[in-house]
């Protein structure tokens, strides 16, 4: 009997540590947030623009629609602060700071105190500039630039400033010429191309920027129009020398002798290059022999007191598509 009762005092000792055990070690309910994994790449920011400048506007949006929203929470945070005025709205519009100021713009799906989502996006506000730089012909007086016309090679250099003093030759540059992608795809340090110029139409030029990871940090568009190439006269004096402004018809002469002389402007091709080039005078549609080493240039000699003659010019080039340019003065002798 003793050993009955000792036998059930020590079951029942037996089950109170274990009810005690159990009690001490079960965990209560967290009341703290958990984040559940989503499917990778599900969800992301979706910016526009996409590559934004300094202190300009930029919206972030979620691109997931299928995200149900219904009962949770959307908490936006710019550089880690909420932004109570946007919380659940889908997008959050804000503005870029300085060269090269980051920004980090993260979202949080909260349902039941529970995380569904976080994805945030960093925005470096950075600028690609584009130079053109045109391989047409203008005379050595003209102050203005020289324009691209139909077929001629535009030499084109893409700045990227992003607020360091990192080189341009560590970035990765793809160029596209309207749907063509200029040298294969993205060349490390080619930030600089040489692009034939569309004939007949104009051409977008574009230049996206990569960093040493591969990402695409900036990116730009310029419209590349051609011009039709245009011909002015101007008279050389020996009073004078050669004047800058083109002779306007009728034009009088006041020397007893004067050299006229044809100027192109925005031929694709040099003019002295007279392989390529033909010039054509004409003195009262009667044709002038050309002086070959000067032959964008006519002499007029005065015969008699008064008088005027017609003046005539044409130059065709013959290199890739030909191109032709011509103007027609009068001149009166005084």
């Amino acid at each position: 009997m003793f050993s009955t009762i000792l036998h059930n005092m020590r079951f029942s000792l037996g089950i109170g540590i274990i009810g005690i055990f159990l009690i001490c070690f079960i965990p209560a309910p967290h009341t703290y947030a958990q984040i559940v994994p989503i499917q990778q790449g599900a969800v992301s920011l979706n910016m526009r623009p996409a590559y934004p400048e300094p202190n300009t506007e930029v919206t972030l949006s979620l691109d997931d629609y299928s995200v149900k929203t219904l009962g949770a929470d959307i908490i936006w945070y710019v550089n880690g602060l909420e932004k109570v005025n946007n919380r659940n709205e889908r997008s959050l519009t804000l503005t870029t700071g300085a060269l090269g100021e980051k920004i980090t713009v993260a979202v949080k799906l909260v349902r039941n105190n529970i995380i569904a989502f976080s994805v945030e996006r960093i925005i470096i506000p950075s600028v690609v500039d584009i130079i053109l730089e045109s391989n047409t012909y203008i005379p050595n007086f003209y102050k203005g630039r020289a324009l691209p016309s139909s077929e001629s090679i535009v030499h084109a250099i893409a700045i990227f400033h992003d607020g360091t003093n990192a080189s341009w030759s560590n970035n990765s540059y793809k160029w596209t010429l309207d749907e063509t992608v200029l040298s294969g795809g993205p060349l490390k340090g080619k930030y600089a191309m040489d692009v034939i110029v569309p004939r007949l139409q104009s051409g977008q030029l574009t230049v996206e920027v990569y960093n040493s990871r591969g990402g695409v940090v900036g990116k730009k568009s310029i419209l590349i129009g051609s011009v039709q190439p245009q011909l002015h006269i101007y008279e050389y004096s020996p009073l004078h020398g050669l004047s800058e402004r083109a002779v306007q018809s009728p034009h009088a002469l006041t020397s007893p002798q004067t050299t006229l002389y044809a100027e192109p402007f925005f031929l694709n091709t040099q003019i002295l290059d007279t392989l390529n080039t033909n010039f054509a005078w004409k003195l009262n549609n009667v044709n002038v022999p050309i002086n070959e080493s000067m032959p964008n240039a006519i002499e007029l000699t005065k015969n008699g007191s008064t008088g005027e003659a017609s003046v005539s010019v044409a130059i065709t080039t013959l290199k890739k598509i030909p191109q032709y340019v011509a103007d027609t003065i009068h001149v009166v002798f005084q």
